[in-house]
């Protein structure tokens, strides 16, 4: 009976349901394609939120935000037409049918999403507020995201609090801006209140209403919502009437709700969660350890762990058949698995060696007489099996081409069992005396006389078979060109190789990597710190000279020293050993291959580039100034200090609290270093601080130290990401007012990010207490 038959399937079911979804194409959700659209049209959904409401209540007469206003329209437009292209899960299952894709649709999200695109601000310019409805889709998309088992938890949860964050800040905006000012609509222009609010406290709008531009007052507007949301409140814009206490009150409440509430609770669960995952997760393999290391488990769970770990062995194993499951089970606890190095001898020609050996991992190569090449043995391969009941010497020379990992049966493990399993033995003897013919040939001529196997786990050498019969050969044929090409004769590659590439290899266990890791670390550690530093802080006339005193040679010479030790860094990353399937691989194409598919290749080259001959174009001081920027490529070291920990925090023998809490340190140094030149160059971002700017009001002068001036942006910097802002260093541009809630919320979030850490370790550890 046909399988058409067995399951009742006719000719012309199928011919008449390919019909129907014929020239229709339905895409999975889970397509990579689909995932991006779907990214792509959240935050396109965020930004026709944050349009719509600049349109509202601001003004609607900006050319390029009206542009940007259709642009986005068109944009969901595509993707309501995409909708019903695109497939959906249901119940873990991805449904691709064209009707049921459509009709899903059409009673979901559909109306939705064409509320939100009709053009309603024909009648009033508050009916363009229908583009805030795209919000709805925004969070739908974040939620599916979150629901995706091989999507990064952290990641998406980053992305729905930069979400919210967003949103708070501008409605509370907006609402801060409406309760003084209408919005300019049709060339009105805007209209005020004339008493005393919010607008008289800031110098530049209280003495020129009439000639302050939009984006003034949405950049104002702006900073307030952040420092308000963040609880930094400097104290220069405050509310000054009833109406103005009780909005900013509200806004103060929503935005401890939404840190607090959502975004510190949201974060701190995730991790916990996956904290929770990989407690349980070592609490096994720490079982195992220790019934490897005390052998506390029952006999019960020793042959349970011993026949799922040689069922592949026992299933290749033909004078094993039909022995009982009694036998096969206490077998199973007289197996073991050993590891053999390249080279290592298995079995040599004449020798009375009774153990019967099964490949799992590695190849082993046969040689016959002249230490001829017979054949090569992949992982699956059983050997010796009849030298298990025989007492005959072995015909040929086995040894392992790679690191193998091989199971091995001795012949006393199998006499010890005989005693109790009698009819096992009779049934052992009957199958190893049909098999006995095949050991009295070498392995080629067994194989051309039809006495051996061939299985698919065994490559005879050409040169080993020529009087084979043509079917065999035609068999044997097959296999070698398959083992040519897929594995390249790795039979040979590991010696050729060393005698090609002399230069020794490395664990990356070995005691050498790992100092080596931890020296790379703090020389790109002190580089990233170093040039970020020399960028914000001695690139101006007014700090004393960096580059004319001693301080200046000593950056370039660390420069130079830091740069030698990266080189060398690269040189050794290619003598890295890399683990593959087979062990450990000293083989110089599997090692570039790895580094560079990992793209840690093109990072520490890029990095390293010398850029900075570029800056010899130019003379005086504009060289030095130039050199700074022609160096910023030694900031991609970031990359590797984040691998670092990263590959910490998954390594079973390291601490995972020290590992986090270093991590946090390092995240906590860095991003308050930063920040604080971010705070610095919004002030003195020429050859000197501008005279309106924080600096120059705080009174920095050039008679000041680099180092002076450094802990002052420090200091601003700390107040303003712990959301303290004692209000005496108060930002005075625009520049410096973005930049200011800007670090306010970066504060924010690092230290969310920080304290839900600490949470989720503490909380593990105590678990498992």
């Amino acid at each position: 009976m046909g399988f058409e038959q067995r399951y009742n399937i006719k000719e012309g079911d199928w011919n008449e349901d390919s019909s129907k979804t014929i020239g229709v194409f339905i895409l999975s959700p889970k397509h990579r394609t689909a995932r991006l659209w779907n990214l792509f049209i959240a935050l396109t959904s965020l930004l026709a939120f944050s349009v719509s409401m600049f349109r509202v209540f601001f003004t609607e007469d900006l050319e390029l935000i009206s542009t940007i206003y259709y642009c986005l329209d068109f944009i969901f437009l595509l993707n309501i037409i995409s909708c019903f292209f695109v497939g959906y899960e249901k119940d873990g299952v991805v449904i691709t049918d064209a009707s049921n894709v459509r009709r899903r649709y059409l009673h979901t999200w559909f109306i939705v999403d064409v509320c939100s695109l009709i053009p309603l601000e024909m009648f009033s310019h508050f009916w363009s507020l229908n583009r805030c409805l795209r919000v709805l889709r925004l969070f739908s998309i974040i939620n599916s995201f979150g629901k995706e088992p091989d999507t990064n938890k952290i990641h998406v949860a980053a992305l729905k609090s930069f979400c919210i964050m967003t949103i708070c800040i501008q409605l509370s905006a907006c609402l801060w801006h409406y309760n003084v000012c209408e919005s300019s609509h049709s060339k009105l222009g805007r209209i005020c209140q004339q008493d005393f609010n919010w607008l008289q406290l800031i110098p530049e709008i209280s003495t020129n209403l009439d000639g302050i531009s939009d984006m003034t007052f949405f950049g104002n507007a702006i900073y307030w919502s952040v420092i308000t949301l963040s609880n930094v409140g400097y104290g220069d814009i405050y509310g000054t009437n009833t109406t103005e206490v009780k909005l900013a009150a509200l806004v103060m409440v929503i935005g401890f709700l939404a840190i607090a509430g959502v975004i510190m609770t949201g974060m701190s669960s995730i991790i916990g969660n996956l904290d929770a995952q990989r407690g349980r997760f070592y609490s096994r393999i720490d079982a195992i350890r220790i019934h490897m290391i005390y052998g506390i488990a029952s006999g019960d769970s020793n042959m349970e762990i011993s026949t799922a770990r040689y069922k592949p062995l026992l299933k290749k194993t033909s004078i094993f058949e039909d022995t009982g499951d009694g036998f096969i089970r206490a077998l199973n606890v007289k197996l073991s698995t050993s590891t053999y190095s390249q080279g290592q001898i298995l079995a040599k020609p004449g020798e009375m060696n009774r153990n019967a050996f099964y490949i799992e991992n590695g190849l082993v190569q046969v040689y016959g007489d002249n230490d001829e090449k017979i054949a090569t043995l992949l992982p699956g391969t059983l050997i010796g099996e009849v030298y298990l009941v025989y007492k005959i010497p072995r015909n040929a020379t086995i040894s392992a081409s790679t690191l193998c990992e091989i199971c091995v049966l001795e012949h006393k493990d199998l006499i010890s069992l005989l005693a109790d399993y009698p009819e096992a033995g009779l049934k052992i003897a009957r199958a190893a005396r049909t098999r006995l013919h095949n050991v009295k040939y070498p392995l080629s001529e067994a194989f051309a006389l039809g006495l051996a196997s061939n299985p698919q786990s065994v490559v005879f050498h050409q040169n080993c078979h020529a009087d084979g019969k043509p079917k065999d050969q035609k068999i044997s044929n097959v296999l070698n060109e398959f083992i040519s090409h897929q594995l390249k004769d790795p039979s040979s590659s590991s010696t050729d190789n060393q005698k090609i590439h002399w230069i020794p290899t490395f664990r990356p266990d070995d005691r050498f990597a790992k100092s080596w890791n931890i020296i790379i670390l703090w020389c790109v550690i002190v580089s990233i710190f170093t040039e970020s530093w020399v960028l914000f802080f001695a690139n101006n006339l007014e700090t004393g000279g960096f580059y004319y005193k001693h301080m200046g040679l000593m950056y370039l010479l660390l420069s130079v020293l830091i740069d030698c030790v990266a080189l060398i860094d690269i040189f050794i990353n290619l003598r890295i050993e890399v683990m593959t399937k087979d062990g450990y691989s000293t083989d110089f194409i599997s090692i570039f291959n790895n580094y560079r598919k990992s793209w840690n290749l093109y990072f520490d080259v890029l990095a390293i580039f010398p850029f900075d001959f570029f800056s010899f174009v130019y003379t005086g001081e504009l060289h030095w100034r130039n050199l700074t920027y022609f160096r910023l490529n030694r900031l991609l070291w970031i990359r590797k200090v984040y691998c670092h920990f990263k590959k910490s925090e998954k390594d079973l023998d390291n601490d995972l609290f020290v590992q986090r809490s270093a991590k946090c340190i390092f995240l906590l140094i860095f991003i308050l270093h930063v920040c604080s030149g971010c705070l610095y160059l919004a002030g003195c971002s020429n050859y000197r601080c501008d005279e309106d700017s924080w600096a120059w009001n705080t009174g920095l002068k050039e008679t000041q130290s680099n180092f002076y001036h450094y802990m002052v942006a420090v200091y601003w910097a700390t107040t303003t990401m712990t959301n303290i802002g004692y209000g005496d260093i108060l930002p005075s541009s625009m520049t410096e007012k973005l930049v200011a809630g800007m670090v306010g919320l970066v504060g924010l979030f690092m230290f969310n990010y920080i304290v839900s850490q600490i949470y989720a370790t503490l909380s593990a550890k105590n678990a498992s207490r």
